[in-house]
């Protein structure tokens, strides 16, 4: 969740940067300002909490690269989880996509 939920996040910021600023003006108590802002400022909060607690939010944290992607990617499609997402629009190329930002 610390490795994917912030790239995720990125990700789709365009499409939920109402709810993700929603998200940090109640939890983060961030100020009021520009939508966008506070939808950057709220993930950089997630994840800092994360790495406050000492989980590492990076693959390459791991030590993990391109090759365990295209291992998860390949995985995804062998089971058939081609629509992900809370709305089934995430392919498998789009979680390639957000995985790369995870590195």
């Amino acid at each position: 969740m610390a490795i994917v939920m912030p790239a995720l996040w990125r990700y789709c910021k365009n499409e939920k940067s109402e709810k993700l600023a929603q998200y940090g003006a109640r939890v983060w108590n961030i100020p009021e300002s520009d939508t966008e802002k506070m939808a950057d400022e709220a993930i950089n909060a997630k994840v800092a909490f994360f790495e406050q607690l000492g989980v590492k939010t990076r693959l390459s944290d791991y030590d993990l690269g391109d090759e365990a992607i295209a291992e998860v990617i390949r995985k995804l499609k062998e089971h058939g989880h081609i629509a992900l997402g809370e709305h089934g629009k995430i392919t498998a190329r789009e979680a390639e996509a957000l995985l790369k930002m995870a590195l």
